[in-house]
């Protein structure tokens, strides 16, 4: 017999990003080593590389990839914490 032990919202909360972080977490998760930086490089578009570099720092962060859309304030604050390939995040951000 399955027993819930997280309320609706506190699942919720679990599924998602948070809206703010600890600065730690963001130099741990959300830096990209120089073999991450050579795989973001392999997609062909600078919109690509960015959604790539994301994933792949929000998979570490949470162990999966939700299915939510990132919040313009998350996305800003993260593809800034990530030192992501300078000009295209504020291109990528700005359409």
């Amino acid at each position: 017999m399955p027993v819930d032990f997280l309320t609706e919202a506190e699942r919720e909360r679990w599924q998602r990003l948070p809206d703010t972080m600890p600065q730690d977490d963001l130099f741990v998760f959300f830096l990209l080593s120089d073999d991450d930086r050579r795989e973001t490089q392999r997609q062909r578009d600078p919109q690509n590389r960015l959604g790539y570099a994301l994933q792949l720092c929000i998979l570490r962060y949470l162990g999966f990839v939700p299915d939510a859309r990132l919040s313009h304030k998350n996305f800003t604050r993260l593809s800034n914490a990530s030192n992501l390939l300078g000009q295209s995040a504020k291109s990528s951000s700005a359409s």
